[in-house]
């Protein structure tokens, strides 16, 4: 992390009370591209482990809509309070994601899965790994990130002092692959719309793949 540098726990702690509102108005897609993605894969019944749960806006599809058993696990206490209120989730597990272990079992889900979360990670190859290690083999991944449109990774500053990272399809599929996770499909889509894009939308990219 860079001198000076906000967690990504703190832009989320003081965002959590117009959180959900805010992601509704800008129409925030990533959550339903990720389950629409991943639905056909599923039996109904599998562990999902979802990273970055935030208030539960992904999660939640999986509980109304399957019998997974969701696992949920985000480094804002305050966030993981509103998710609790809406029992997006079976578990959930206060823990930071970048650089540091995941605090699972190896092999102990069915699918991971990460809604706008990547962007406040520095070390995609080494989540990967994690990902890779908590999975069952054949084991589904699902993520969506902000893309980057000239280089694999582009780092832009906020005036908040919040480091976000952009990632190109390609460099998502090369740290994925050599973390042992198959690719299966990507595709790019308008991710949302931020009162401050004049409605211009900020471009997202979905990867999904399958632990070998």
């Amino acid at each position: 992390m860079r001198n000076g540098e906000k967690t990504a726990s703190v832009l989320f702690y003081d965002w959590v009370p117009s959180y959900n509102k805010d992601m509704q108005s800008w129409q925030w897609v990533s959550p339903q591209k990720i389950f629409t993605a991943i639905r056909p894969h599923m039996h109904g019944n599998e562990t999902i482990l979802d990273l970055g749960i935030g208030t539960g806006l992904l999660s939640s599809l999986f509980k109304k809509h399957t019998g997974a058993h969701v696992t949920g696990i985000d480094a804002c206490e305050k966030m993981l309070r509103k998710c609790r209120k809406t029992a997006a989730a079976d578990r959930l597990v206060k823990g930071d994601f970048d650089r540091q272990a995941l605090p699972f079992l190896s092999g102990e889900f069915d699918a991971v899965v990460c809604s706008g979360a990547l962007e406040f990670v520095g070390n995609i190859l080494f989540l990967s790994r994690e990902i890779a290690r908590v999975t069952r083999q054949d084991g589904l991944v699902a993520l969506t990130y902000q893309l980057a449109e000239r280089n694999d990774i582009e780092e832009q500053d906020t005036e908040s002092s919040y480091l976000m990272r952009a990632h190109s399809h390609v460099y998502m599929r090369q740290q994925l692959e050599e973390a042992g996770i198959e690719v299966l499909e990507q595709q790019d889509f308008d991710g949302y719309r931020p009162e401050w894009s004049d409605g211009r939308p900020v471009r997202y990219g979905l990867t999904l793949g399958r632990v070998s």
